[in-house]
């Protein structure tokens, strides 16, 4: 046997475990909790060999390590969406490939039902994964999803294939090889995103007064308001002003980078602020909302538009109960157009 293989895909998925660990540590999320347990499980898949008294637990091991982590795919939507699948779903169809693992192990045959089923509801999985939270996450949501269905397909194809001895056993450990390094990337991408962390933030914060609702406030008031919010997972929009110790950061600027937002893409910042005061409400915390760079919003946009914009967050802050602080000075418009600025956040 190559031993090298082996012990890079037992490596890679162990590797996999420890960053689910750091995440459930760092974001307090239940679904890393299910999604490493999972992939843990697999470490020896499709290594083989798994006998105890004459038994093949293989598909055992398979429909357990699945079952879980299509319950973990389930939780992170729920996470994220603030409502999950229907109980009866949940109770149904995880157990689906531990339930056809347990047969396959007590008749003491590795028949491949087991695989072909994880395969199916890994696929059917990944495509929930990216139809629910694309537009949370975007292209990581897409990578992430991408990942389980190629994990499916090959679960599906290992037992036509490699149990009827169609491929050798190095060309099916280092495709496993492969797709534990793939998933890895794909989840580091995933929870690397501001978003994924928001959870965590909010859980250990402590809240914070500065008053209720959206209002104006000069670059100078900012600086004294700005030294109360050190530590506090302030959701920040700047343009210059340096932010503080442990806010959740976004540039308005035109030069495309992580964590950038074009001056012109009002929507995704209206998206990230439903985004953050939803887990705000959820954990109980006072959410914060500082937005600055308003005449360069102007500029690429129009005031009509900026004030729907703007109309648009001063309802979320104040249905949800939130703060709203928005950083401008007078100097830089007109009187009409300070004027309904003020009405409009005020």
């Amino acid at each position: 046997m190559d031993i090298s293989p082996d012990l890079a895909i037992i490596t890679l998925k162990g590797a996999i475990g420890l960053v689910f660990l750091w995440v459930f540590i760092k974001s307090r999320r239940r679904s890393a909790l299910f999604l490493g347990a999972g992939w843990v499980l697999s470490g020896n898949l499709p290594l083989g060999g798994t006998v105890v008294g004459g038994r093949d637990l293989d598909p055992l091991i398979m429909g357990l390590s699945t079952s879980i982590t299509i319950f973990g795919i389930m939780e992170l939507i729920t996470e994220e969406r603030g409502r999950g699948p229907p109980r009866s779903l949940l109770l149904s169809l995880p157990p689906v490939p531990l339930v056809y693992g347990a047969i396959e192990t007590a008749l003491g045959m590795n028949f491949g039902g087991t695989y072909i089923v994880s395969g199916f509801l890994l696929i059917a999985g990944g495509g929930t994964f990216i139809e629910f939270l694309k537009d949370y996450y975007r292209s990581r949501a897409v990578l992430f999803g991408a990942t389980l269905i190629l994990a499916g397909i090959a679960s599906m194809a290992y037992p036509f294939i490699y149990l009827r001895g169609d491929l050798n056993y190095s060309l099916v450990v280092y495709g496993s090889v492969f797709l534990a390094a793939l998933t890895i990337f794909a989840y580091y991408r995933l929870v690397s995103s501001e978003n994924f962390l928001y959870f965590g933030r909010m859980e250990n914060a402590e809240d914070v007064d500065v008053g209720p609702g959206p209002r104006i406030v000069s670059p100078h008031q900012f600086e004294e308001i700005a030294k109360k919010l050190n530590g506090f997972p302030v959701l920040a929009f700047l343009r210059g002003t340096k932010p503080g110790e442990g806010w959740i950061v976004y540039r308005i600027s035109t030069v495309g980078r992580e964590n950038v937002i074009e001056p012109s893409a009002l929507y995704r910042i209206t998206q990230t602020v439903e985004d953050y005061l939803r887990e705000a409400e959820r954990t109980g915390v006072h959410g914060i909302v500082v937005l600055e760079g308003l005449e360069l919003m102007k500029m690429y946009n129009g005031f009509e538009s900026l004030l729907k914009f703007l109309s648009t967050l001063g309802d979320m802050v104040r249905l949800s109960g939130a703060s709203l602080l928005v950083i401008t000075e007078r100097e830089v418009w007109s009187k009409s157009e300070w004027r309904l600025l003020h009405r409009m956040l005020e």
